[in-house]
């Protein structure tokens, strides 16, 4: 974030309204509006010359002395609660690598705070079990290692179970605070109860552990997993033995061609997978499913299922998931039809895309059979995460909208909204965003949720006001912020837990107010948050900061001179931002026109560098503020007269801190204090230098467009010429809209000066094309447009040209009111240099009309629009009294008198000379 402006005192000259319009023009939507408003164009061949507007004193930023670490902290807080909201979705259907994927970005947020790091570091832990990937999941837990955390027990236990350490697991379970678990952890604690009691023989205690499991199950996805273990474990029915093996092979020849002797096959293949022998058992499973009845569909289902299951497992992946296929295609069981579908998302989602294209091939020709799959609900779900994993947001959103509107009462319904709001957010669709989120905020029940879903709710909408810059935006963004906190003082939420801390929600709801336009509010916040009020000093210093910030940018010096002072000595606040408000204490002393003030506030600024820790602030900032308080102290003595002392104290900047962006910067302060006394040549000297020597400087291109102001100063046609290569070279040396933009429309109206209309022609057809989504291009059309006109004597055929865009502009819709009255007023004027006063005339009345008629009462209008209505309606009753129609000239006059538009006096004396003439 940028959070450090200063200005040099009173600003006088063309350059510096210029350097002002210009710093707009990359800073801003309207900044191109602001340039047109401070330099016009000056018509050539018959036009009138367009007033120039008096601009307010605008803020410059100096090198920045925010802490960027804070900025990043904030948006990593942000970005991590979507992470593990894309992670949660994904393993709710089963997509563990994604989820894995996910769970990684978010663990490696920097600066995440150990509560937040071990709830992400299980959530990893869990698709790294879901994946087998036992040996990472071990090293993760290490990692983590919290011995009091019922959580992480409870993965210790699981981990345990993959690698069949049973005697570990149990002594794990028997320790583990079940009470303290989540529901859906509990559900797996009373599964491994059951694998417990199955693997000791206790068949009967098993089974209703399974059945408690299944019980307490959240999702059909977990209970899924828990029937597929069930079903496995009655499959094996005892301790898996050569012997045993021998003895199920033997029972299956006896009874070939028997459902017995099927149901021996399935156990069979089972306890080869334990023993190591998962090619055997696919071959078993393969010759079993080809040899089944029809009548046998059950069976089949379950050989399809376990066969699946073990080809997975590395003996035969791609028969595995072409088991599953047949399985999901032609099977009849539902519950075991889940599973499938289960493990086969899981399965490709380690996948490649050539796979999960095929993945989405079988997914949508499942969804087209007549009638209904059994599992269409699961499957539009299912195919919408696929979706959102490989980008397809029309698709995700699409099945997802499908899915809620079949089935409205769907037990999906909360992981269906997640999936609309991170398809809305990873489009940057935000206000989409923020409506989804709001409706899993409707049905969530867990107050930690809510917290972190209200406060993704406020940056749903705070990034839709970056977006629109709407204020509405940022007011409801504030508001979620605000239900946030509520939400968890209510609640007795803990911080850090998957939520935004306090001073996180805070720090936004601050930002907020402020970009909402609304100081004040901001500023009642921050009064309100004391340092007992659970807000981190870090997270209210930097909100009193970005508020302070915000009040310089809008002219509010006086209001933020008064804040700094009220808070004192800032006893708490982090000595980097104590470091910087005293610095700032000082730069507000010279805004605020007490430059004899601001030397003893830099001294206060350097004497703090003395004697703080410096390990309390980094050496980077320190060297920062340091070059900063030696600027102001320099423009402090030219402020007060003295100076040579503030050109020597510049030079002595530029000498102690070669490089630093406050030594660049004085070159442009230096050249702007010499244009205020006339020395321009010294000035343009000063500036050309800074180019040339820094040509990698953010400061570089507006050093030559000041320049280049400052040779247009001059007059002659020499110093145009110069001003016009210097535009040139700006455009050349920095080729980004930013920079080329205003320096090639500079260049443009330079060459309109020197009479080179082609020249100015082409430049602005650059511009048409080169940039045709720039928020001012109409302003380039509208130039372009007088520039054709001033050809049209020459070269007829250039007027159809002009005509055409200022049609175009005259009714743009969404374009700028003032702008359009312009176009509205020069399509009259056009029409009346080219013969034709009788169009001009309905022309002007339509323009007159459009504004100012019936209803209108000119609410859009600006100060530039008003006076370009004023001209319309004069050239107006010049038309009608040139044509004996007095009346509608009197009429005229009267409605410039009527709205208040500029010009009064001279409306009145032409009325007067109407009376006068009878």
């Amino acid at each position: 974030m940028q959070i450090a402006f200063f200005r040099t005192g009173p600003r006088r000259g063309v350059a510096q309204g210029g350097r002002r319009a210009f710093e707009r023009v990359r800073g801003c939507r309207t900044g191109f509006l602001v340039l047109l408003a401070v330099f016009g164009f000056c018509r050539m061949g018959g036009g009138a010359a367009r007033a120039a507007e008096v601009l307010p004193v605008a803020l410059e930023e100096t090198p920045p002395l925010a802490d960027a670490a804070f900025r990043d902290q904030v948006r990593a807080e942000v970005d991590l609660a979507w992470l593990e909201t894309l992670a949660g979705s994904a393993m709710g259907a089963g997509f563990y690598a994604i989820a894995e994927g996910f769970h990684r970005q978010a663990l490696d947020t920097p600066g995440i705070a150990a509560e937040r790091r071990l709830a992400v570091g299980l959530g990893l832990t869990t698709a790294l079990l879901a994946q087998s990937k036992t040996d990472e999941a071990a090293r993760l837990l290490e990692s983590l290692s919290p011995p009091d955390s019922a959580a992480w027990n409870l993965r210790r236990a699981l981990l345990a179970f993959q690698r069949d350490e049973f005697d570990d697991m149990g002594s794990v379970l028997e320790r583990l605070a079940v009470d303290a678990l989540e529901s859906d952890e509990r559900a797996w604690f009373h599964f491994l109860r059951a694998e417990r009691a199955e693997r000791a023989g206790r068949r009967g205690e098993a089974e209703a552990a399974y059945e408690e499991a299944l019980a307490g199950a959240t999702s059909s996805a977990q209970a899924a997993v828990f029937r597929l273990a069930q079903l496995q474990s009655r499959l094996r029915a005892g301790e898996a033995t050569e012997g045993l093996a021998a003895q199920l092979r033997r029972q299956m020849e006896e009874a070939q061609g028997q459902r017995i002797g099927f149901q021996y096959g399935l156990g069979y293949a089972v306890v080869l997978q334990t023993l190591g022998r998962g090619e055997e058992a696919v071959a078993v499973l393969t010759r079993q499913r080809d040899l089944l009845p029809p009548a046998e569909a059950d069976l089949r289902d379950q050989t399809l299922l376990v066969l699946g299951l073990i080809g997975l497992t590395g003996a035969d992946p791609a028969r595995g998931r072409q088991a599953f296929r047949e399985l999901l295609v032609q099977g009849q069981d539902v519950v075991l039809q889940r599973a499938a579908l289960l493990r086969l998302a899981a399965a490709t989602s380690t996948q490649g895309v050539a796979t999960t294209a095929g993945l989405r091939q079988f997914y949508d020709q499942l969804l087209a059979r007549t009638p209904a799959h059994p599992l269409f609900e699961e499957l539009l779900f299912f195919s919408a995460e696929l979706a959102l994993r490989n980008g397809d947001l029309v698709r995700a959103e699409s099945d997802v909208e499908s899915l809620l509107t079949r089935y409205p009462g769907t037990a999906l319904r909360s992981h269906a909204l997640a999936v609309l709001a991170s398809a809305a957010w990873l489009g940057e669709r935000y206000r989409n965003a923020a409506s989804h989120v709001a409706q899993l905020r409707a049905i969530e029940t867990d107050p930690r949720q809510d917290v972190a879903l209200a406060a993704l709710q406020g940056e749903c909408f705070y990034r839709a006001g970056l977006q629109t810059g709407s204020a509405s935006d940022f007011r409801n963004a504030g508001e979620a912020y605000a239900a946030a906190q509520r939400s968890r003082e209510a609640s007795g939420v803990e911080e850090n837990v998957r939520t935004f801390t306090t001073g996180t929600l805070l720090y936004q709801r601050v930002m907020s107010a402020i970009r909402a336009g609304d100081p004040t509010g901001a500023g009642e916040l921050l009064d309100a948050a004391g340092s007992g009020s659970g807000v981190d000093a870090e997270s209210r210093w930097q909100a009193h900061w970005n508020l302070l910030r915000a009040m310089q940018a809008a002219g509010e010096v006086d209001a933020a001179a008064r804040r700094v002072e009220r808070l004192a000595d800032m006893a708490d606040a982090p000595a980097g931002l104590r470091l910087r408000f005293l610095w700032l204490s000082a730069q507000l002393s010279l805004d605020t026109g007490n430059a004899a003030d601001t030397a003893a506030r830099v001294a206060r600024v350097l004497a703090f560098l003395q004697e703080v820790d410096p390990q309390n602030v980094e050496r980077s900032v320190r060297a920062e503020v340091a070059s900063n308080a030696a600027l102001l102290a320099a423009q402090a003595r030219m402020e007060t007269g003295e100076t040579e002392e503030g050109v020597a104290a510049m030079e002595a900047l530029r000498r102690d801190y070669p490089g630093s962006r406050a030594a660049l910067y004085s070159f442009l302060v230096q050249a702007r204090y010499l244009e205020m006394s006339n020395q321009i040549v010294e000035a343009q000297r000063l500036l050309t230098r800074l180019a040339d020597e820094h040509r990698d400087s953010e400061y570089a291109p507006l050093a030559l467009y000041e320049a280049a102001l400052l040779a247009e100063r001059r007059g002659q046609d020499a110093f145009l010429i110069e001003a016009t290569q210097l535009l040139d070279r700006m455009a050349r040396e920095f080729p980004d809209e930013r920079h080329q933009f205003p320096a090639r429309f500079k260049q443009a109206e330079i060459s309109r000066k020197l009479l080179r209309f082609a020249a100015a022609e082409q430049l602005y057809l650059f511009l048409e094309s080169a940039f045709p989504g720039h928020p001012e291009q109409a302003f380039v059309q509208l130039a372009l447009a007088d520039t054709l006109l001033a050809q049209s004597t020459s070269a007829p055929g250039k007027f159809e040209g002009a005509i055409t865009r200022l049609e175009r502009l005259a009714v743009l819709p969404g374009a700028d009111a003032d702008l359009r009255a312009e176009a509205g007023h020069m399509l009259g004027l056009a029409w009346s240099g080219h013969g034709n006063p009788d169009r001009a005339a309905l022309l002007y009345w339509e323009v007159y009309e459009r504004f100012l008629g019936a209803g209108t009462q000119g609410r859009e209008l600006g100060a530039r629009g008003r006076y370009w209505l004023s001209r319309t309606l004069f050239d107006l009753a010049r038309i009608e009294e040139a044509a004996g129609r007095r009346d509608n000239a009197r009429r005229a006059y009267e409605a410039v008198l009527r709205h208040g538009l500029p010009g009064e006096r001279l409306a009145r004396g032409s009325l007067g000379s109407f009376q006068g003439g009878g």
